[in-house]
C-alpha cells in the first residue's frame, strides 16, 4: 500500500506532540516529587495505582496477565509518563524520517 500524501507526516507530527506532552507531564510529577523531597527529606512513592484511584478509575481485574497489569501499576508516574513519553515521541520521529526519506526518493528520481 503506498503512501500518499501529508497524512504520515501529520500523524507523525501529532505523535511527536504527544510525546512532548506525556515528557511534560513526566517533568511536572517529577518536580513535585522533589519538591516533596526537599520538604520532608523523603522521596514521594506515587505509583500508578495511586493516580488512578485519585482519578476515580477502577483498578483493572484481568484474567490473564494480571501480574503485567499489577507491575505497570505498581511503577511511578514519573517512570511511566517519561518511558511513554519517549517510545510516542521516538515512534513520531521514525514516521516522519520515513516519509521524509521517501519524498526525497521521489524527488530525486523525478
Amino acid at each position: 500500500m503506498e503512501e500518499t500524501g501529508p497524512r504520515p507526516a501529520v500523524a507523525g507530527a501529532v505523535m511527536l506532540c504527544i510525546g512532548g506532552a506525556l515528557l511534560v507531564v513526566a517533568i511536572g510529577f517529577l518536580s513535585f516529587a522533589f519538591t516533596e523531597y526537599l520538604r520532608v527529606d523523603a522521596w514521594p512513592n506515587y505509583p500508578l495505582s495511586r493516580l488512578f484511584a485519585e482519578l476515580g478509575a477502577p483498578y483493572p481485574r484481568l484474567g490473564f496477565g494480571q501480574g503485567a497489569v499489577d507491575w505497570l501499576l505498581s511503577l511511578g508516574v514519573c517512570t511511566a509518563f517519561f518511558s511513554a513519553g519517549a517510545l510516542v515521541t521516538l515512534l513520531g520521529g521514525l514516521m516522519l524520517l520515513r516519509h521524509h526519506r521517501r519524498h526525497g526518493l521521489d524527488e530525486a528520481a523525478a
